[in-house]
């Protein structure tokens, strides 16, 4: 992907963006070179373009003023790039694969819309309208109803309690070895010990492991201590 579009989506919602980025992926599999014109629109570049054609001169080319604009998702407009680098505004084959595609990621196409119809554009509005967002309504949050994501992140709780529970089962093992190696003395090492005791072999008779006992009492009845 071109530096020019990556420095353009990276101003969008991280979702629209990431949407934004598969869009071109899938494209340029196909041969497709497209230049993303605009990314993030601000409230006052929003006002301007809405002021063309009415306050000011030019042809109207929209009709969203930008106190409804959402700013952090925005509008998005496209551009078709032919193989000798310039633009290509006609709507031919290339553009309705672009949008075809657009649209299985959820994106809306211009040339769709009633009255006003806008080829070279494509919008991510989370399924909100103008009049949603004039009763407040905002996009949710980044990942809310991701279902990619939501699920990506069940798998990782999932590997997570299966690594806590392989350490608790290692945790016991180790609590148990540490038991089996430090013990209070056998009733029938008790013989074996104090033979020890008196010859000056071992200081302290207990905390020892099952095993020493075991071979001072091997020593004992052989008749070395």
């Amino acid at each position: 992907m071109s530096q020019v579009n990556e420095q353009r989506i990276a101003l969008l919602n991280s979702i629209v963006a990431q949407k934004a980025r598969e869009l071109i992926r899938r494209v340029e599999s196909e041969g497709i070179s497209i230049l993303i014109t605009q990314g993030l629109r601000s409230i006052a570049e929003q006002n301007e373009l809405y002021a063309q054609g009415r306050t000011k001169p030019g042809p109207i080319v929209t009709n969203a003023r930008g106190d409804t604009a959402i700013t952090t998702t925005d509008w998005r407009l496209i551009s078709l790039i032919n193989p000798d680098g310039s633009f290509n505004w006609n709507v031919d084959a290339r553009w309705r694969r672009v949008a075809e595609i657009g649209k299985t990621l959820g994106f809306a196409w211009g040339r769709d819309w009633t009255g006003f119809v806008d080829y070279p554009h494509l919008e991510f509005t989370f399924d909100l309208s103008i009049n949603d967002l004039l009763m407040g309504k905002r996009p949710a949050e980044e990942n809310e109803g991701d279902e990619e994501t939501m699920k990506e992140i069940e798998e990782l709780k999932g590997q997570i309690q299966t690594l806590l529970n392989t350490a608790e089962a290692h945790i016991e093992k180790i609590n148990a070895l540490e038991m089996k190696a430090s013990m209070a003395v056998p009733e029938w090492a008790n013989p074996a010990v104090d033979a020890a005791v008196r010859c000056n072999l071992i200081d302290s008779p207990d905390g020892r492991s099952h095993d020493f006992y075991s071979l001072l009492t091997v020593f004992h009845r052989k008749g070395i201590i």
